[in-house]
């Protein structure tokens, strides 16, 4: 019995057994793959998934082990942003305040992320603090913040 990691799915293989069964249903996000007989879950719940199939004998494949360790330090560093105001020490750290420096790090350590706040607390500015070392950006904003962007960016 073991538990692989492949494309972002958790693929639990197991001969049928009905309380093999019952504890899949258990299991938060599993989909039933009905033509490959096979149950699947989300990758982003290793732990749990983890943490109740092993007692049973299930045994992690080592793609299911890696992920499961690059997940576990991609937690730890945004937990460590949102903790420290630090966490962003960029360019524009000095003209922003300490929330606003922890949520341009969480969004930088983040890889992804959706800034949505209410007016006014500075999304803009964190936005472009995080996306200044970026590749590529993309922004959904109002037209009419356009050009407050552009004043922002200058």
């Amino acid at each position: 019995m073991i538990l692989d990691y492949k494309d972002g799915w958790l693929w639990p293989t197991f001969r049928y057994n009905e309380s093999y069964v019952r504890l899949m249903r258990t299991l938060p996000g599993r989909v039933v793959v009905r033509d490959r007989k096979a149950w699947i879950v989300p990758c982003w719940h290793i732990e749990e998934v983890a943490d109740k199939l092993t007692p049973l004998g299930f045994v992690l494949s080592p793609a299911a082990k890696v992920y499961r360790d690059k997940l576990r330090l991609h937690l730890e560093a945004l937990a460590r942003a949102r903790s420290q105001p630090e966490a962003y020490a960029g360019a524009l750290a000095d003209v922003m305040y300490p929330f606003q420096r922890c949520g341009a790090g969480f969004m930088k350590l983040a890889g992804s992320a959706l800034n949505a706040d209410a007016m006014g607390l500075g999304k803009t500015i964190q936005t472009i603090a995080a996306a200044s070392e970026c590749a590529s950006v993309l922004v959904f904003c109002p037209s009419s913040n356009k050009y407050g962007w552009q004043k922002e960016i200058a």
